[in-house]
Order: structure tokens, then sequence, then C-alpha cells
């Protein structure tokens, strides 16, 4: 049973990975305007990913610079997330061990 327990961790991970990329919001100032747009994340991924591929034929803005961070924190709070569900899988494995009778 122990060796199932990683799939625990990347359970939590994809399951806190998705519901931040569709329902984090996220705020987005598009380059060549003076306006904010609320987008939910998987949106700003889109449009930014892609940009950040071909940053030496445009010039940086601080949405490009961004992405690393925002990237970074969403990978940290999903890895959390995945260890937070490993914790509770890894509880409740050895308090029902510790409870069940042994068969030796």
């Amino acid at each position: 049973m122990k060796r199932k327990l990683w799939l625990w961790f990347i359970g939590g991970f994809l399951v806190m990975f998705a519901s931040l990329a569709l329902f984090k919001p996220v705020n987005y100032i598009p380059p060549s305007e003076d306006r904010i747009i609320k987008m939910k994340l998987w949106e700003f991924y889109r449009i930014e990913v892609p940009k950040s591929w071909h940053r030496e034929l445009r010039p940086l803005n601080s949405m490009t610079t961004a992405l690393p961070r925002l990237v970074f924190s969403h990978l940290v709070a999903s890895t959390i997330g995945g260890v937070t569900v490993l914790t509770v899988a890894w509880s409740v494995q050895r308090l029902t061990n510790r409870t069940s009778p042994s068969t030796a």
C-alpha cells in the first residue's frame, strides 16, 4: 500500500493545478492598451506562453516578465495541494494499519 501513496500526491497536485488554472483570476494588461483585463489563469497562459517563445522578436513588457513568477507560484501551490492530499492519505493508512487486527 505504501507504494501507492505517490498516486495520492499526483492526484492532489493535478486537482489543485487544474482548479487554479480554471478558477484563479489574473489581471492582464495588454501591451498596447491602458486598461486591465481580468481573466482566468488558463487564458493568461494561452496568451503569454506563446509570446514567451518569441521573446527576442519583441520588447519585454511587465506581463512577460511576470510569467515565470506566476508559473512558479502555480507549481508551488499545486505541490502544496499534492503534499496535503499525500499527508491525509498517509495518516489514514497509518491509522487504519494501527487499528486493524494483525493477521500474523
